[in-house]
């Protein structure tokens, strides 16, 4: 049943792909700019809609840049983005866990994780790139 619904998707995806006409960008940014911020802020709702989905939402990111110019569209998607964070939280019911701090650890616990801190630590520093490390550990002559 999956393949099924997946191939009419994507059947229907090309035959939208292929038959509707795409407006210009320049009659898009007209049509944006008439709708004011009205258009922004039902851009940001459908940005929310579309966040509690699996669809791909840089698309959609994308598409606002091109609409409405990049600091309206940053306003559009990040308020966008945070409803669909609180739409998703308020439907699954969850609240914000508070949990205690850890016990205090005595001194032989914590010194005994401190390898396993520098291995993290060493882990996690970026590489330095060949040239440079061979430069710095080169003898003066």
């Amino acid at each position: 049943m999956r393949a099924i619904t997946l191939a009419v998707f994507v059947a229907v995806a090309i035959a939208v792909g292929f038959l509707v006409p795409l407006p210009e960008l320049e009659a898009v940014r007209d049509w944006t700019a008439e709708l004011g911020v009205v258009g922004g802020v039902g851009f940001a709702l459908l940005y929310a809609a579309v966040t509690l989905t699996p669809a791909p939402k840089n698309v959609l990111s994308v598409a606002a840049g091109l609409a409405f110019g990049f600091g309206w569209a940053l306003a559009a998607v990040y308020a966008g983005a945070l409803l669909g964070a609180a739409a998703m939280s308020d439907l699954e019911g969850t609240q914000p866990v508070h949990r205690q701090s850890p016990p205090m650890r005595s001194r032989s616990t914590s010194s005994t994780s401190a390898p396993k801190r520098a291995a993290v630590l060493a882990a996690t520093i970026p590489a330095v790139p060949p040239p440079i490390t061979s430069r710095s550990t080169a003898e003066p002559e």
